[in-house]
């Protein structure tokens, strides 16, 4: 699939990239094996350090690259 996310951050991204899979935050969550919470946060920019197999896993999930996912405006 290809996305084009115009996000300013790598939150920002994810959940363009989540809600363009159509998942919601629990379905995200629950394909990572992480918390709803945890995913939230990592939207919002709470969380800066975002694991690299962290972002693979997103981005395998939504059907996008990395590179498209870490790509910010």
């Amino acid at each position: 699939m290809t996305v084009t996310l115009t996000g300013k951050t790598i939150g920002e991204n994810i959940k363009l990239a989540r809600l363009a899979a159509g998942l919601t935050g629990e379905q995200l969550a629950e394909k990572l094996g992480a918390t709803a919470a945890s995913v939230y946060r990592y939207e919002a920019g709470a969380i800066v350090k975002i694991p690299r197999l962290k972002l693979e896993k997103i981005a395998e999930v939504c059907g996008i690259s990395v590179e498209e996912l870490t790509t910010t405006m």
